[in-house]
């Protein structure tokens, strides 16, 4: 994956810095343009793709955007597995007031499904960030939410839910041990569900996780339920955590 700001965002960036006026990103662009190379750096000079390439815009609010300090701030997309059907490996942040791309991030071809109940086809669920650095970057985007009150300690949340579930014998003392032993590690964590089903839990009644939990502790996005269960969003990647309780 590569990321870069455009040169005319560079512009525009300077140009709001003279004249005192904020940059206003407000949503992202998804396209699936043919011939990309994501492990080639980012051609700063292009601006928004053919009309015929693009596949989704996502309006981004005030809560998906945050600052990590003052010359980084965040954006985030979270696609549900209301939105689909599309493939992408395109993604601009635009300018509100001018429609200008201040950034583009190019990335492997990456499906977007949305779930058919008519043919029983489960969507799947997506997040991205695009982090944007320049100096003084919270200043002029006026982003005010810190990135820092999206923390959540998910290995908390998960135990505490498989407490509440099962109640607190040995062996779920011991999962509790080894979702605690993967956070401290830092590991990959797409091997929970495995062992939370055995140590004896029904797939059927826990859907444990669904994805891969690449850094322990990352920034939530979202808390909620659906017909699935509680689930929890990450603003790290396409880190989700489905639990049914």
């Amino acid at each position: 994956m590569s990321s870069a700001i455009t040169a005319l965002g560079q512009t525009r960036i300077n140009q709001l810095r003279g004249e005192e006026k904020p940059l206003v990103i407000d949503r992202m662009v998804l396209a699936l343009v043919p011939g990309l190379d994501p492990s080639q750096p980012v051609d700063r000079n292009q601006q928004m793709p053919d009309p015929a390439h693009i596949v989704h815009t996502h309006t981004i609010d005030d809560a998906h955007k945050g600052y990590v300090n003052s010359d980084q701030v965040v954006y985030s997309m979270i696609l549900g597995s209301d939105v689909g059907d599309f493939s992408f490996n395109w993604i601009g942040t635009v300018e509100a007031v001018t429609g200008n791309v201040i950034t583009v991030t190019i990335t492997p071809e990456t499906p977007k499904r949305k779930t058919d109940l008519g043919s029983n086809t489960t969507g799947n669920n997506i997040t991205r960030n695009v982090m944007m650095r320049f100096q003084d970057a919270q200043a002029l985007t006026g982003v005010s939410v810190s990135a820092e009150t999206w923390q959540f300690d998910y290995t908390t949340w998960m135990t505490a839910r498989i407490g509440e579930h099962d109640g607190d014998d040995g062996a779920h003392r011991d999962i509790r041990a080894k979702i605690s032993e993967h956070a401290q590690s830092g590991e990959a964590h797409q091997d929970i569900r495995e062992l939370l089903v055995g140590h004896g839990h029904n797939a059927s009644d826990l859907s444990g996780v669904v994805g891969v939990l690449s850094e322990a502790g990352g920034a939530i996005i979202e808390r909620g339920r659906n017909v699935n269960g509680e689930y929890v969003r990450w603003a790290d990647g396409t880190q989700i955590c489905w639990l049914r309780v």
